[in-house]
């Protein structure tokens, strides 16, 4: 396999030199895209939406040119671990604790790099070598393990390598894409050794591997292995959000008994809408960043699963949180007072969720659209309006 990447990449690097900003400034030559992944607007469209403040994309690129302005002068030098060991541990707990310090960091990196595409040439040339070194130490530093809920934020920072990699030098690059392969390795590997009764092999644990392994196989672009990956996501679909044969509804959970539609395996076996728009978000990021991964099949089943959770966003519905949960840690939560894991589920939590789905699957935003006046961190908010912008 590295072999075929050093290939790619050597002939990635005859087509541009070290700093490529230069042809992303002139709006006369062929349409420069942000990146590998399905951004939805070349570099041009970008600057272009960016130069207008008042559209609701260019108030939000403003608004992030000016917070990567001050970055660059408080955190030029982002937080990095070699691991992440915060999954299953309670937000109390000092791996929880660092974990979350690191990763409030992503979104400072994600800025720098979205800047590089949008700044004008000065604030880009900066945030461009700002954001190849700090993307660089975490390359050459963090250690995959394998395990999707330690690692699956690294979404964030694939988007950022997304959109910095054209101007990294060679060997960063190589670097680089030698990282995202030892992610999709360690996470095979980590699958592999799991017993067929494994739960984690049809809930969300899975779904979220499969996204992380989907954005990291489209940025190094290896064909073979993403054609391979089509056919994985198609068949965890089906065994993620669709009904065993001869379901029902499980008596001894009163709590959801009357509730006749599947929804989805992580529903049913956390008794939470939690879980079910967690999967979902998974779901959103591939079909969002690698549509072409996604079948019409796996499609139309992914858009069941959003029209299951409706009536519940809509107040239609109401369900009550975790009562018949299988995972006792569940309850570790509850007791522990983490919000979201009693009571009655609140609509506001999907939020995250529609906002980015909503640029995948048009098909929900006239029910959805109580979230679009919502403020959020500002890379959720940029994701979203660009690909939303026709």
């Amino acid at each position: 396999m590295k072999t075929t990447l050093t290939s790619i990449l050597l002939i990635l690097a005859s087509c541009s030199s070290t700093n490529n900003s230069h042809i992303a400034r002139n709006i006369n030559s062929t349409p420069v895209a942000l990146g590998r992944l399905e951004w939805r607007m070349d570099v041009a469209g970008l600057k272009s939406e960016t130069s207008d403040p008042q559209t609701l994309l260019g108030e939000k690129m403003q608004n992030l040119l000016q917070q990567a302005s001050k970055d660059l002068v408080a955190t030029p030098t982002l937080s990095v671990m070699s691991a992440f060991t915060h999954e299953g541990k309670l937000q109390t707990d000092p791996s929880y604790i660092a974990f979350s310090t690191a990763h409030k960091d992503f979104a400072i990196l994600y800025r720098f790099a979205l800047c590089a595409k949008s700044g004008d040439e000065k604030l880009a040339d900066e945030c461009a070598k700002t954001g190849r070194y700090n993307l660089m130490r975490w390359v050459q530093t963090f250690k995959f393990s394998g395990q999707p809920m330690t690692e699956v934020d690294f979404l964030q920072v694939f988007t950022s390598a997304d959109l910095l990699i054209d101007s990294m030098p060679i060997p960063d690059k190589i670097l680089l894409r030698d990282w995202l392969v030892s992610a999709v390795k360690t996470s095979d590997a980590f699958y592999k050794s799991k017993k067929t009764t494994d739960t984690s092999l049809i809930n969300n644990h899975n779904t979220w591997r499969l996204a992380v392994r989907t954005i990291a196989l489209k940025i190094i672009g290896d064909s073979k292995m993403l054609n391979e990956n089509s056919r994985l996501i198609s068949e965890h679909a089906k065994a993620n959000l669709l009904p065993p044969r001869e379901w029902k509804p499980d008596p001894k959970c009163p709590n959801n008994f009357n509730e006749k539609t599947y929804g989805s395996y992580d529903f049913r076996q956390r008794d939470a809408l939690h879980y079910h728009v967690g999967n979902l978000e998974a779901w959103t990021w591939m079909a969002l960043m690698v549509p072409s991964q996604i079948d019409a099949n796996t499609r139309k089943t992914i858009l069941e699963a959003f029209e299951f959770l409706r009536p519940y966003f809509t107040g239609e519905k109401v369900h009550k949180e975790f009562v018949c949960s299988t995972i006792g840690f569940d309850a570790k939560r509850a007791s522990a007072g983490q919000e979201g894991f009693a009571g009655n589920w609140k609509p506001e939590q999907a939020y995250k969720l529609l906002q980015m789905a909503r640029a995948a699957f048009p098909e929900i935003r006239s029910w959805s659209e109580a979230i679009n006046e919502s403020r959020y961190d500002i890379w959720r908010e940029t994701l979203a309006g660009i690909q939303q912008v026709k």
